[in-house]
């Protein structure tokens, strides 16, 4: 076993029996540019040399992560991760998932197909909810609990793969939502009017509605809520 150097590394004597002859041999570590065989059978007068094989490091994909922990309907995200010893140009694929519940499959979102430049993945991202909130079901309704979604990816790069959730922050993304409330009967005759919020994890909150008869509430968890107006008796 040779290196493009011309340097040794390894030695087989013995007989052959049949055609073939299969090895396993491990690349050794001080091996430079490219590794090939010498083979000699003295008692037939023949030699052969194989074609070399390139030494290249091997392929680590690491650290993966979000560019943020929160996210909105509309956010561009970034997803990043190392790709050590995979060539620039290389696709790799990006699965983007919601996470289950234990014991459940996970919900497949998307697929993306980044290339690898500077031995690293980044591909931009902009986040949907793919579904319909009023499907999630909210703390009173849930035997188990509410569950606010959340999101992980996988980057695969010449079949060596990682996952986000390994990460040590940023690994799993969680999914916020806007609330608008308006007192539909009354429309801008409700300004100044007080109302109270049960948001789908069982939190409430609170508030007035503003001069249009109205109020926004943002990065609130997604799901359906219950509005009640104290001062009418309205829901």
């Amino acid at each position: 076993l040779v290196d493009a150097q011309g340097t040794v590394h390894d030695t087989i004597d013995g007989q052959l029996v049949g055609e073939d002859l299969n090895l396993q041999l491990r690349v050794p570590p001080e091996a430079t540019g490219g590794l090939l065989a010498k083979v000699n059978m003295p008692n037939h007068g023949l030699s052969a040399e194989s074609e070399a094989v390139r030494i290249t490091d091997p392929v680590r994909v690491s650290g993966p992560r979000w560019s943020q922990e929160t996210v909105q309907r509309g956010d561009i995200l970034t997803l990043s991760a190392e790709a050590r010893g995979a060539p620039d140009g290389e696709r790799a694929v990006v699965r983007i998932f919601q996470e289950a519940p234990r014991g459940e499959a996970h919900k497949p979102v998307t697929q993306l197909r980044p290339r690898v430049e500077n031995g690293a993945v980044e591909v931009m991202y902009q986040f949907q909810y793919p579904g319909d909130t009023e499907d999630i079901v909210p703390e009173w309704e849930a035997p188990e609990g509410y569950a606010q979604p959340r999101f992980f990816y996988t980057v695969d790069v010449l079949g060596v793969q990682a996952d986000s959730r390994d990460a040590k922050s940023k690994g799993l993304l969680t999914f916020v939502d806007t609330v608008e409330i308006e007192n539909q009967m009354l429309g801008a005759a409700a300004a100044g009017e007080k109302y109270e919020i049960r948001l789908p994890d069982g939190s409430t909150q609170s508030g007035t509605l503003d001069g249009d008869g109205t109020a926004r509430i943002e990065e609130v968890p997604p799901g359906p809520v219950e509005v009640t107006f104290p001062e009418s008796g309205l829901l």
